[in-house]
């Protein structure tokens, strides 16, 4: 496990068994299909204006609910924060669209489109971080990489 970890792959064994008997798991139960609870327009749009609100507040994008509101509603970047501002109506364009919540890939490449377009909306505005591409690089913090892109 250390010499994986020092060649940039972590690798867990144990919880690699562990996944491996969740996946046995859940694939023996059988699941209800439950009814959309935000089958209204405006319980859907209090849903994605919360779920664009803290998605973006736990990963640091903070903003007073009043200011985060009127971003929403006028579609319109704070002056001073344009990114933070874009990176709320990006999930919120996505979130609140039933049709694009409702898409189910039916194939690995598909899957991978959709994460890229969605990808593509959320970060459109931070240029720097490609949206809609695979990354290049390694993420790091400190002396901690994470996530190998290759």
């Amino acid at each position: 496990m250390a010499v994986a970890r020092a060649f940039g792959n972590p690798y867990d064994p144990s919880r690699l068994q562990l996944l491996e008997k969740l996946f046995v798991a859940l694939k023996q139960q059988e699941f209800a299909n439950l009814p959309e609870k935000n089958a209204i327009d405006q319980s859907l749009r209090n849903f994605a204006f919360f779920e664009a609100y803290f998605s973006n507040y736990i990963e640091g994008t903070e903003f007073e609910l009043e200011d985060a509101r009127r971003i929403i509603e006028t579609d319109t970047p704070v002056p001073t924060r344009e990114e933070d501002s874009h990176d709320v109506m990006g999930t919120y364009k996505l979130v609140s669209n039933k049709t694009e919540m409702g898409i189910i890939p039916t194939s690995s490449e598909q899957l991978l489109e959709i994460l890229l377009y969605r990808h593509k909306v959320l970060l459109n505005a931070r240029t720097s971080m490609n949206p809609g591409q695979f990354k290049d690089k390694n993420n790091r913090a400190g002396d901690t990489y994470f996530v190998d892109h290759s």
